[in-house]
């Protein structure tokens, strides 16, 4: 059990600057990115990867649009 710990607390070149839950820091609920304004948020959507496929805006108060997200 205390190899465990010890490989726990261990410095981790990696994971150590990734958002990851840590037993060992006081971590605070929130964006990982931290505070963005809404004038920093791109405006227009990223170019999908292939030809025919599109964004949609999706309302989940409508059980027929509901529907089609969980029975893909």
């Amino acid at each position: 059990m205390l190899k465990y710990w010890e490989d726990l607390l261990k410095k981790h070149e990696y994971w150590d600057d990734k958002p990851t839950l840590r037993e060992d820091k006081d971590q605070k609920p929130g964006n990982i990115e931290g505070e963005r304004k809404v004038e920093d948020v791109q405006k227009e959507p990223l170019k999908l990867p292939r030809e025919g496929m599109f964004w949609s805006d999706i309302d989940l108060t409508k059980d027929d649009q509901l529907n089609e997200v969980i029975f893909l």
